[in-house]
Order: C-alpha cells, then structure tokens, then sequence
C-alpha cells in the first residue's frame, strides 16, 4: 500500500476517541431533545443523529484500519 494514503497510529486513536466523544455527545443531548418543542425539537434530533453517524463512522474506520495493520509505524 502506498505510505502516502496511509495515516499514523496515533491518528486513527485519535479518531476513535473523537468518535466516542461524538457519541457521548450524543448521549447528553437525549434530555435537551425530550424538553424541546418545535423547531429546537427538529435541531437538536438532527443534531444528534449527525454526531451519532459521524461518530460511529469514525470508529469503525479507524478501529478496522488499526486490526488491519493499515498505519505507518512512525
């Protein structure tokens, strides 16, 4: 694989704890989303959902890109 397109170790564990952040933020925005009305109802879900996809998509990548020795070892 071309050591260009490849990223550091490091890297892809910062991805996965920036994932779990976004999914943590996700959590706490489960109360905001009960309480609001209307628009905010509508902003805060989506907000939710985008930072749970993201945050998801993140870790996975990340975590499959590590198991799989897809890193430079620098």
């Amino acid at each position: 694989m071309d050591k260009k397109k490849l990223t550091s170790k490091t890297a892809h564990l910062m991805r996965i704890l920036v994932g779990g952040y976004l999914i943590y933020t996700t959590y706490t925005l489960i109360e905001p989303i009960k309480e609001s009305t209307g628009t905010e109802f509508f902003f805060f879900l989506a907000a939710a959902i985008v930072f749970f996809i993201i945050g998801v998509i993140l870790i996975v990548i990340s975590a499959l890109a590590l198991k799989n020795g897809n890193y430079l070892d620098g």
